[in-house]
């Protein structure tokens, strides 16, 4: 009977071993490398939902009036934070609010000095009973601003009780503000495409009474802005596309992440996009493109 192996047949068979351990280290490393590739697309489009779910709950409510600045890197307007009505007459310094809402934590905790607060002033007429005299839109700027607890609101009295907060306010400005008076806050608010480490990424950043904040990344890498990484269109009521934020009905968010390895970009990837008919405007007529 033969007992071990010859000379010949090891050398023959160590190249061969080598050569199978050698493949199944490429092999273990080409699924190490396509397992980070795939795990970096979904990443990024992980995080190209999420920027469309942030942006989705700035510009739900959004008018008209409230776009600043539309351009394909950017988008700047008054995000709503939270509505309230005017609990008490005005004094001659300041104004109380209540937040009728239910919702917990109540919104009206999350303004800052230096948002914009929107009130409805009504003329003596039309507290007289005289139709016809709508309510003027006045506006100032939060200054002061803290929370009272709960407390009586509007001409309901003590029977409805909510979270209260008062902010400083001008007496002239505050003339024909009447208990329930709706208000309305807001927040400006900027989307940006930006290039930071060689790379794109799309960003948001606010303003309060301290001035910019720095801009936070939502998503990225992007596609660069020649390549349309994001795109930022408005549309008339005819469906026509129109620079004129006056001129809004419709607005469309497209972003763009393209598939990359090793740094270098080899597929188109992901995109998403979010259309929003403007409160106050009706829906554009014509088929708006696909991204």
């Amino acid at each position: 009977m033969r007992r071990g192996s010859s000379l010949i047949e090891l050398l023959v068979a160590l190249p061969l071993m080598a050569l199978l351990g050698s493949l199944a280290v490429l092999l273990l490393l080409f699924v190490a490398r396509s397992a980070r590739t795939q795990g970096r697309t979904l990443q990024v489009s992980r995080e190209l939902r999420h920027a469309v779910l942030v942006l989705s709950h700035d510009i739900d409510r959004l008018r008209p009036g409230d776009l600043v600045s539309v351009s394909d890197t950017l988008l700047e307007f008054d995000a709503v934070l939270a509505a309230a009505v005017v609990c008490d007459r005005p004094s001659a310094d300041q104004l109380v609010l209540g937040d009728v809402s239910a919702l917990v934590p109540s919104p009206l905790s999350t303004v800052r000095a230096g948002d914009a607060l929107t009130a409805w002033q009504v003329s003596a007429t039309r507290y007289g009973g005289t139709a016809g005299d709508l309510p003027a839109p006045v506006h100032a700027t939060v200054g002061d601003w803290s929370g009272l607890g709960q407390g009586p609101c509007g001409a309901a009295g003590d029977a409805l009780r909510v979270p209260r907060w008062r902010m400083a306010v001008d007496s002239t400005w505050a003339a024909g503000i009447a208990p329930g008076t709706p208000v309305l806050l807001q927040r400006r608010t900027r989307y940006t495409h930006y290039r930071s480490d060689g790379h794109w990424w799309v960003g948001r950043r606010t303003l309060d009474a301290s001035g910019w904040e720095t801009v936070q990344p939502l998503a990225g890498p992007l596609h660069s802005a020649a390549a349309k990484g994001m795109t930022v269109q408005v549309f008339d009521l005819q469906g026509a596309p129109t620079s004129q934020p006056a001129e809004a009905a419709l607005l469309q968010v497209t972003l763009r992440a393209p598939q990359t390895t090793g740094g270098r970009i080899v597929g188109p990837g992901d995109s998403v996009q979010v259309q929003l008919a403007l409160r106050g405007a009706p829906q554009p007529v014509a088929t708006l493109p696909q991204p």
